[in-house]
């Protein structure tokens, strides 16, 4: 990516030479001295997030990668993440709806993928089972709540992958 996509500041050269505070935040910069530095000395590169702020005064979440070279001078390549930051809390906000809607379900109930596993049971289906939701997480059905090497005769969950139809079971 060309600078002038991420930071504003048009072609690469803009930005040679030039202060961090062109981009950097004093607390920022701060942090920078305090965390990536001593980093670079002890590992000679370092990895992480960063938040700049472009030329408009917009918010730049950066992932950066930071190589110290044999003249001490660095080499940086940086990634706008700062779309990336957004879908991310848009899917945690998301979940935690699901979340909220799946444990507020009173009637046992669970959800298994298509390898039969348990992927999420709410706390009835546990107690109906007489399990804690965190023994059922991750385990095969057929394993876990019959002690079976397979999927149950009459598996009303291999009856719903093979057909796609919905099928359900008391």
């Amino acid at each position: 990516c060309s600078s002038d996509l991420i930071t504003g500041f048009g072609k690469p050269e803009a930005l040679l030479g030039r202060s961090f505070s062109l981009i950097y935040n004093d607390e920022q910069i701060e942090w920078i001295r305090q965390n990536v530095f001593p980093h670079l000395e002890r590992e000679g590169k370092w990895h992480g997030v960063l938040n700049a702020h472009r030329k408009d005064g917009s918010l730049l979440e950066q992932d950066a990668s930071v190589t110290q070279l044999e003249d001490g001078t660095c080499t940086c390549v940086m990634h706008d993440i700062t779309g990336l930051r957004e879908r991310e809390k848009t899917v945690v906000r998301s979940e935690r709806f699901l979340s909220n809607i799946f444990d507020s379900i009173r009637d046992p109930f669970c959800i298994i993928d298509r390898n039969y596993t348990i992927v999420r049971a709410n706390e009835a289906y546990a107690q109906l089972k007489n399990r804690t939701v965190d023994d059922l997480i991750d385990k095969t059905c057929f394993r876990e709540l019959q002690g079976k090497d397979a999927f149950c005769e009459g598996c009303v969950i291999r009856k719903t992958l093979q057909s796609a139809d919905p099928c359900a079971e008391e």
